[in-house]
Order: C-alpha cells, then sequence, then structure tokens
C-alpha cells in the first residue's frame, strides 16, 4: 500500500470542507464516505486526527429518531381537533398499514372538502413538544442526528425551524391545482429501515427511537434501539424494547449506546 504524508490529509479535508459546506457532524460524516474511496488517505487521518473535525471509525453513530409523538404532537391529532373530525385521529400508533391509513385519511379530507392549506394552518400553531427542542440540541452536540419520519415535506418545515433545522427524510404529498391532496410518494420502500440500512452500508452503526409500529423496523434493526412515549400495547407486545416517558431517560439511555 502506497503511504500518504499526514500533512497531505488536513489540506484534502480542508478542501472537501470548502466544497461540501454542510453543518457540523454531518459535513464530516459526507466527507468521511468521500474519503473511504481512498483507504491510504482515509484511514490514517480519521485515526489520528480525530480534532480536526473527522469523527474515529469507532464512534460512527447516527441517531434516527421518529418525529410525530417523539419530538412534536401527531400532526393528524392535532387537525382533528382543529377540524372537529375525530376519525382523523388515528395515526401509525394504531394502525400498522401505513398505506392503509393514508388512504383513509385522504378519503376523509375528499368527504369534507379540506386541502392542504387547511392542514397546513394547523400545523403553523403546532410546537414542539416540552423539553424536546433542549433534547435534540444536547443530542446533537455529541453525536449525528438524522430525523426519519413518515410526514411530508408540505407539513414539516415550521416544525424543523422550530427544532433548529435538524436533517429530515420523509415523503411528499401530491397536490392538485386547487391544493386538494391526490396522493402522496413514498420516499422509499420501508423507507426508516431501508434508511437505517443504508447507513449501515457505509460503515455507520445505528441507534433508533420512535413510539408507532412503523418505527419498529428501524429500532430492532439498530445496535441499540428505544421506545419512546409509545402505547400500552406496543409496549406490551414488545417486552424487550426498553422504553421511556422523559427526554433525560432516553438521553441517558442513548449516551449509554453511543
Amino acid at each position: 500500500m502506497a503511504s500518504v504524508k499526514s500533512t497531505a490529509q488536513p489540506v484534502l479535508f480542508a478542501c472537501l470542507s470548502a466544497v461540501f459546506p454542510f453543518p457540523g457532524p454531518l459535513q464530516s460524516v459526507f466527507i468521511l464516505c468521500i474519503l473511504s474511496l481512498f483507504p491510504d488517505i482515509a484511514i490514517p487521518y480519521t485515526l489520528t486526527h480525530i480534532e480536526t473535525g473527522l469523527i474515529a471509525m469507532s464512534e460512527l453513530n447516527v441517531v434516527c429518531l421518529d418525529l410525530e409523538g417523539v419530538l412534536v404532537p401527531e400532526i393528524w391529532i392535532a387537525f382533528s381537533e382543529a377540524s372537529g373530525i375525530p376519525e382523523l385521529r388515528r395515526t401509525t400508533r394504531d394502525e400498522p398499514d401505513y398505506d392503509k391509513l393514508m388512504r383513509f385519511r385522504l378519503g376523509i379530507l375528499r368527504e369534507h372538502n379540506l386541502g392542504l392549506k387547511d392542514i397546513q394552518a394547523t400545523i403553523a400553531t403546532v410546537d414542539p413538544m416540552p423539553g424536546a427542542r433542549e433534547f435534540l440540541d444536547a443530542l446533537r452536540a455529541e453525536t449525528q442526528v438524522v430525523i426519519l419520519s413518515d410526514t411530508f415535506t408540505q407539513f414539516a418545515k415550521p416544525l424543523m425551524e422550530k427544532l433548529g433545522w435538524p436533517t429530515l427524510f420523509c415523503n411528499a404529498l401530491e397536490v392538485g391545482p386547487g391544493g386538494e391532496i391526490t396522493g402522496y410518494r413514498i420516499r422509499t420502500e420501508k423507507s426508516k429501515l431501508s434508511t437505517v440500512r443504508a447507513f449501515q452500508s457505509v460503515g455507520m452503526e445505528t441507534i433508533a427511537a420512535g413510539d408507532s409500529y412503523n418505527d419498529l423496523a428501524m429500532i430492532r434493526a439498530s445496535k441499540a434501539g428505544f421506545l419512546f412515549r409509545s402505547t400500552d400495547k406496543i409496549k406490551a407486545d414488545n417486552p424487550d424494547l426498553p422504553a421511556f416517558e422523559t427526554y433525560d431517560d432516553l438521553l441517558n439511555a442513548i449516551r449509554g449506546a453511543l
């Protein structure tokens, strides 16, 4: 294997940092993926120059969090209350089949002649759960955090602003010219599990937390996984998964797994 002088490594990292000006630790992880294509440079650099921004190979963790029910209230429950339509309270905590749930929701919206702007007006009034922003800030100061959600880009922006613009992977709605929601596009099949597997395929270790049926696959596929403010049924059906009710307890559990 050809040797590369260590003096070339910080220079390369600095150049890549300028080309890919992502915020904080995410920049380091992204650049590490690029440097992994050049092992003569990447391996010695990541092990000996941690102080300059890259993370040691043994510490390549990414925490994957659900959004609704974990960091913010359930959007559809909030809209159910605002619209006076109790049927819309049904969420992935109640229905494990997401496609079935969304077809049900879209049918209710058509029946009541409600569109995207009606839901967005409710979302504008929704704030993160008490303590969620502080929990997220503390966690992001220690490791990479990505939010994996089945929400939609058209819903998420005001919530991400209130949470300090964390990275979010989610889906997209299909909206007609009059603002009616005509359908939706899933980012990828089994999106949360697929994303966790993708992180793992590039050398990351994942830690996951969520509250619903659609979080169980990513939780079980990760090196550590937790339920947070989940339902009694989900907790009873998954007694081996640690379950927490407070952000302090969840944060300490994640720290223990890093």
